[in-house]
């Protein structure tokens, strides 16, 4: 979701240039979101860059997922084997 929220509002503000708050906010929250650096000559408003921010939510759900995942183990209770 907060990957499909910044691309939507690159999208809409023609790739503006973000403030440094909204930067670190969006990098903190969004890390994939760095992968753009790799990919900087894929066109904007073209289904290349639709597709590049289709990878970088994939990568970002795993990467929540493998979070959450931590933190269920983490505080999880130990079984007890007989």
């Amino acid at each position: 979701m907060v990957t499909v929220v910044l691309f939507a509002y690159l999208e809409f503000t023609n790739y503006a240039t973000l403030s440094m708050p909204l930067r670190v906010t969006a990098v903190f929250l969004c890390p994939a979101s760095l992968m753009t650096i790799l990919l900087i000559d894929v066109e904007p408003h073209t289904w290349g860059i639709v597709a590049v921010w289709s990878v970088i939510a994939l990568t970002n759900a795993i990467l929540y997922g493998a979070v959450a995942a931590g933190i269920a183990k983490l505080f999880s209770e130990p079984t007890q084997s007989p």
